[in-house]
């Protein structure tokens, strides 16, 4: 196709459609405060900025890159170490902050002098040492000041979990009540309630570095609450996480996310009735499906998605029920890397049996 053919093809194309396809490539969905259920795996999952792509489709036409600009949530960066003391102010305009707090500098100043009130909607807080509960309340009464902040992401480096997360938890349900998506991790968990009454989108990040999750979380009021994300890491050996731990936080939720690191076989026995009786879509990343009980034939769950290399069987015995079950549409349990049980006879007629049928992932909602 010549460079004329592949202007006019643009030109001949409605600016509706190419927002469309071009936002797909270049938004970043952590750039917003919120997301729809089904595409939660999207916002809670790692990823960095794809800069290669923005900058590749900005300039093939002027109309492309017009629309790209427009399209691509780009976070404004700011690093806070001892050679570079915050001194550069922040631009008041920036809807997606980005903080990387690798050092306390020694004359750091009032956080609201040197940072300003921006107006962000997005905030997410990157820091490499330990998190004392004074500078911890400083950034919280800093970001309780910023009457459009939605979406909160607060991460301590690896090795150094939040010491002090009662403290966190006190001031967040005080102060920054407006929060409709809140993403936090590492830390051990705290007997202090949380409550804020516009959450939709919670993301914990839990070290078990310390011992296993054995904190009830049913004092915690999160009236709104439809996204559930939850990441074990430094797991010494495989084991049994009970969900029921986080008790009435999870019957409105509709989209549950799990994920495991290192790589051992952790179970989440998930009980759909009682423990999440409205969820609709299950993202599974490197731990197998294990239900309390058979999927239930009125139950609302749409899909499953499950990734993993190494995990072998992905699912338990206790998904499969004693006798067929009658659903008038089966649960799609999709596949990133296992496509080869696609062929295999038993593994497509044990999931028939419990009301389920297996695709390929394509990316988006998968293909069968």
């Amino acid at each position: 196709m010549s460079i004329s053919q592949l202007n006019s093809a643009v030109a001949r194309t409605p600016v509706e459609i190419w927002t469309e396809i071009l936002s797909y490539l270049v938004d970043d969905p952590k750039a917003h405060p919120l997301c729809e259920p089904i595409e939660f795996e999207d916002y809670v999952y790692p990823s960095e900025f794809d800069k290669a792509t923005y900058e590749t489709l900005r300039a093939v036409c002027r109309s492309w890159r017009t629309i790209v600009e427009q399209c691509a949530c780009i976070p404004q960066e700011v690093a806070i170490r001892n050679k570079n003391p915050t001194s550069k102010a922040l631009s008041q305009n920036a809807n997606y902050l980005g903080i990387s707090w690798h050092n306390m500098p020694s004359e750091f100043p009032e956080i609201s002098s040197a940072f300003g009130a921006p107006s962000c909607r997005v905030i997410q807080i990157w820091v490499e040492f330990n998190l004392d509960s004074n500078l911890l309340r400083n950034i919280i009464q800093w970001l309780a000041g910023l009457p459009s902040l939605r979406a909160l992401r607060l991460r301590c480096y690896f090795n150094m979990p939040l010491n002090e997360p009662e403290v966190l938890f006190k001031l967040l349900s005080n102060t920054c009540t407006n929060l409709t998506s809140l993403s936090i991790g590492h830390f051990m968990p705290s007997p202090e309630p949380l409550s804020l009454p516009r959450l939709k989108i919670l993301i914990f990040q839990f070290d078990l570095r310390n011992g296993p999750l054995t904190h009830s979380f049913s004092g915690w009021s999160l009236p709104r609450l439809t996204m559930l994300g939850l990441t074990f890491d430094n797991l010494a050996h495989p084991r049994i996480v009970g969900l029921n731990i986080f008790g009435p936080i999870t019957k409105g939720i509709k989209a549950l996310y799990l994920y495991t690191y290192p790589m051992y076989t952790t179970n989440f026995p998930i009980n759909l009735d009682k423990t999440f009786p409205s969820l609709e879509f299950l993202f599974l990343r490197n731990t197998p499906l294990h239900l309390s009980k058979p999927i239930p034939p009125q139950h609302p769950l749409q899909f499953i998605k499950f990734s993993s290399f190494h995990i072998y069987p992905i699912f338990s015995s206790s998904v499969l029920p004693p006798e067929q079950h009658t659903r008038l549409q089966p649960v799609k349990l999709y596949l990133e890397h296992e496509q080869h049980l696609l062929e295999d006879s038993k593994f497509l007629d044990a999931l028939m049996h419990a009301g389920m049928e297996a695709s390929t992932w394509n990316g988006e909602h998968g293909a069968q």
